[in-house]
């Protein structure tokens, strides 16, 4: 039951304005949820008899109440551990459901059974609770507690209270989410260009290992990262080898020729073994991550297979020193990378065989011109075993040639290169 509401005082209707006018210009200039919820909380207080506010916003499914603000006594409340809450539950939830104001005031103990109430901090005495409703859509509750019930005036100055304060926060959300959304397709044009622009500076360069430390550099630096590194597989060892790594940590490795085994337990063994990409937000948690003493500050990694017409090269470790790191644009615009890098590092190959090839060729050529210029075989010889012996690095080459004698024995006649 509402208690009358006394006559105002000219005084306290000066306050009362004084107040609503403050609200409505921290309303419409507040740049965070936080700053409406605390400012708001100060005004109504001032307001009305109150010991308690909360504010409760509607899921995206229309189904739950998030319990977002709640101050009590002096204090705000942690909300933390709270958990969603239907809407065919509790007070909140019964306000929601019929978009009405409820003032709980006696029953409150049949009340809290029928409703299915969850109380969160001290037991009250009145309980107010107003629908946030913008353009007839609910956003959220309003909820303020007292030791005694409110009366008939104070119902209607926040009734008017929480209307301001959903179009306020209305507003707020649809900015952020509109910055949010502006945001990721800046980070996502950003990502793209980055990817245009390695894929560029790779696919113009044609040695194999100029390629791949430039390339691993490119995608450290244009994306921020805190390492990456590039494998490729030996067939006859079955082993994925670092070819090219960031920094001091993959320097050294490199160095090193750090492998890990095709099929073992790691992520690029893994990737390398049945090219699927790993995708480790936090590598604390996964079984297949092993740590490396000189990349501590890796918290999270993704690893993508290297893969041309099916078949799979390598895989690149992309490490970054921050949780959950990698977006689903960012891996989007990585695997686009990586695509376009295993080309490269194929089309590398391919040309430096090519060119080795024709180098062997133009060397044949070569020899057999002075080999069929040459008239004398001792000379015809020493060009042959020259030629081997360059082939086997300059090992020494020797050949033994026998000549029939007129007693119809072999004689024997070395010749050396």
């Amino acid at each position: 039951m509402n208690t009358p509401s006394p006559r105002p005082t000219e005084q306290g209707r000066v306050a009362e304005l004084s107040a609503l006018y403050r609200l409505s210009n921290l309303l419409s200039l507040a740049p965070t949820l936080d700053e409406i919820f605390v400012g708001a909380r100060r005004e109504i207080m001032s307001l009305v008899d109150a010991t308690g506010m909360s504010i409760s916003l509607l899921t995206a499914d229309g189904d739950k109440l998030h319990w977002i603000y709640g101050f009590e006594n002096g204090q705000e409340v942690d909300l933390t551990a709270v958990p969603e809450l239907s809407i065919n539950e509790g007070f909140s939830g019964y306000v929601a459901r019929t978009r009405e104001v409820l003032h709980v005031t006696d029953r409150m103990n049949e009340l809290y059974k029928e409703l299915r109430s969850l109380t969160v901090g001290e037991d009250f005495g009145a309980w107010l609770g107003l629908p946030m409703i913008v353009a007839n859509k609910l956003i959220g509750v309003l909820a303020v507690e007292n030791d005694n019930p409110f009366s008939d005036r104070a119902v209607d100055v926040l009734t008017a209270v929480a209307g301001s304060m959903a179009i306020a926060i209305h507003n707020l959300i649809q900015f952020e989410t509109i910055q949010t959304a502006l945001a990721a397709q800046s980070a996502q044009r950003i990502q793209l260009q980055a990817a245009a622009e390695i894929a560029a500076a790779t696919t113009s360069i044609h040695d194999l290992d100029t390629l791949i430390h430039e390339a691993v550099n490119l995608i450290k630096d244009h994306f921020n990262l805190y390492y990456v590194g590039l494998y490729l597989i030996n067939r006859a060892t079955n082993q994925a080898v670092l070819m090219a790594g960031t920094g001091t940590a993959g320097q050294i490795q490199a160095a090193e020729a750090y492998q890990l085994p095709v099929g073992g337990r790691s992520l690029i063994g893994g990737a390398t073994a049945d090219g699927k990409p790993r995708i480790i937000q936090n590598v604390k948690t996964n079984e297949e991550w092993l740590s490396d003493p000189r990349l501590p500050q890796t918290k999270s990694e993704l690893t993508l297979p290297l893969r041309v017409r099916g078949k799979i090269s390598g895989a690149l470790s992309i490490q970054s020193d921050t949780l959950n790191a990698f977006s689903q644009e960012l891996i989007s615009a990585l695997q686009t990378i990586s695509d376009q890098l295993a080309i490269a590092i194929e089309n590398a190959r391919l040309l430096a065989r090519a060119e080795a090839q024709a180098q062997r060729q133009q060397e044949l050529n070569q020899l057999s011109n002075q080999m069929y210029r040459s008239t004398d075989v001792h000379e015809i010889v020493r060009i042959g075993l020259q030629s081997l012996s360059a082939v086997f690095e300059d090992a020494p080459i020797g050949l033994t040639l026998g000549r029939q004698t007129t007693s119809g024995r072999a004689e024997q006649r070395p010749e050396s290169g």
